[in-house]
């Protein structure tokens, strides 16, 4: 008798459990259905990682590896897929090919209405950036400061060379050497073909973050906040504050170069002179940047894409929401 008890007792306890599980379940759906929608983040409603304006399109890439095409004119829903499985860290173009680095570890090839072609991987890395020459020669950036060449057939690596991670690969104008930067905080340049080592330089304290090869300069920046123009002996030509905190993100256009930091400054250089143009700023960290018809967009922390004038820094507006 005392076991049927016992088990009516713990029937009844687990009854009165149930009860009040299903009271405070009502009070909170009752609480919520209260509640302000939660505000939009913007285009992506993930932090905009890359960037790239094309004609009267923008592609922008995010967090969690979704391309859009948006056209800013427009006011329809922007064409959009899932490209990675995690972060995108860079998008470019190579004829009509968009082109798209994963931190997935692949570096994918598109048509430009996101029709899939080709995929190279870096096995067992996480991407930060490439560099592809037009005869599809693959070089990347990435963790374990490793830089590598990864298209089929014309493969090597050079691993722990920029300590923690590799950053940054850019092709020198005639595709025959690269520039990589990373966590050591230097600069390297490589040959494309065979991955030599032909010079190298210490270039900022701390983190080379970014850097691009100009027709006249190396552009590098760093976690320093320093924006810097090389020639490919490592002597300094220009030597810039950007910000006071580590610079994410950097572009250059055919007389311009921009910056884009943690803290949200954002600045424009003449890269010839050197000289500021302008500085803004935005909340939050600059996650990406993109160049295009004499608009700066800058990829936000929050979602968003903000649009400025880049020749004097007025603000214009966003791109459009879904």
């Amino acid at each position: 008798m005392r076991p049927f008890l016992y088990l009516l007792m713990i029937g009844f306890m687990a009854y009165l459990v149930w009860m009040e599980d299903a009271a405070q379940q009502a009070t909170s759906a009752e609480a919520s259905t209260s509640r302000e929608p939660p505000e939009s983040k913007g285009i992506n409603r993930a932090s905009v990682t890359a960037i790239l304006p094309h004609g009267d399109v923008v592609y922008t890439g995010d967090e969690v590896g979704t391309i859009r095409m948006i056209s800013p004119g427009k006011s329809d829903a922007a064409q959009h897929w899932v490209a990675h499985l995690g972060a995108i860290r860079q998008l470019q173009l190579r004829g009509t090919r968009l082109i798209s680095v994963g931190a997935d570890g692949s570096v994918a090839t598109w048509s430009s209405d996101g029709v899939p072609e080709r995929r190279a991987r870096l096995v067992g890395h996480h991407l930060n950036a490439a560099a592809i020459t037009e005869r599809g020669a693959t070089i990347v950036a990435a963790d374990r400061g490793t830089v590598a060449r990864v298209d089929v057939g014309h493969r090597w690596r050079i691993a722990g060379i920029h300590a923690r991670a590799a950053f940054s690969v850019s092709l020198d104008p005639t595709e025959l050497q690269v520039i990589s930067g990373g966590a050591d905080g230097s600069l390297r340049i490589w040959e494309v073909a065979d991955g030599e080592e032909v010079h190298t330089w210490v270039a900022h304290k701390g983190w080379v973050t970014q850097a691009v090869w100009g027709s006249d300069a190396v552009w590098s920046a760093g976690s320093d906040g320093r924006l810097r123009a090389w020639d490919t002996q490592g002597n300094r030509r220009h030597d810039l504050a950007a910000s006071d905190n580590a610079i994410t993100s950097m572009v250059r256009s055919a007389d311009h170069i921009a910056t884009g930091s943690e803290s949200g400054d954002v600045r424009v250089f003449n890269s010839n002179s050197g000289l500021e143009v302008w500085r803004g700023r935005v909340d939050g960290a600059v996650m990406s940047l993109g160049i295009g018809s004499d608009r700066l967009y800058v990829g936000e922390e929050d979602g968003s894409v903000s649009i400025w004038d880049m020749t004097n820094g007025r603000s214009i507006g966003t791109l459009p929401d879904d």
